[in-house]
């Protein structure tokens, strides 16, 4: 219902990070990238948007806490429509500083983020919501971190060209 509502309506319009984390508490849906339409599908143009989502079943984490320590690169978070049903869910949405405008790159980018979370303890999901994702959202809050937060791409290049070579051996 929702990617078929995307093909027949959907329209661009840039939002300031407030506005998308306050949409996403209204329940709207979005594709977190600037595409071209084709028919019935997109093209993938570029983002500078990546969520990631946080499936904490044991509830080890508190979101408040995680988006205080995050709050250098993470512009915060969202909670998601399984938040409290099933422990915390809730999805943390960072604000990249270089535009990506690879579908591989931002794969590698968001595999490689995961990663780096789970270092501190943060339980992320290692299921890709990729660029061309359309992000579903709830009715349970957000909490803004810092709405000047940028994560760096520059930082992750040199890891995402090993991850696609490494990749690309494997084939």
């Amino acid at each position: 219902l929702i990617t078929n509502w995307f093909k027949k309506y959907a329209h661009s319009k840039l939002h300031t990070v407030e506005e998308i984390l306050s949409l996403s508490a209204q329940g709207r849906c979005y594709i977190p990238s600037f595409v071209e339409c084709e028919g019935n599908g997109y093209t993938f143009i570029s983002s500078r948007l990546m969520f990631i989502d946080v499936d904490d079943d044991e509830m080890v984490t508190n979101p408040v806490v995680i988006a205080e320590r995050l709050k250098d690169f993470c512009v915060g978070l969202y909670y998601t429509g399984s938040h409290g049903i099933k422990g915390n869910r809730y999805r943390l949405m960072f604000v990249l500083d270089d535009s990506v405008r690879s579908i591989e790159e931002y794969n590698a980018l968001n595999e490689l983020l995961v990663e780096d979370l789970a270092k501190i303890n943060v339980p992320a999901d290692k299921a890709i919501l990729g660029p061309l994702q359309r992000i579903r959202t709830s009715l349970n809050g957000y909490i803004l971190a810092n709405s000047n937060a940028r994560l760096s791409v520059a930082r992750y290049r040199d890891r995402i060209q090993r991850k696609m070579m490494d990749k690309l051996q494997a084939k």
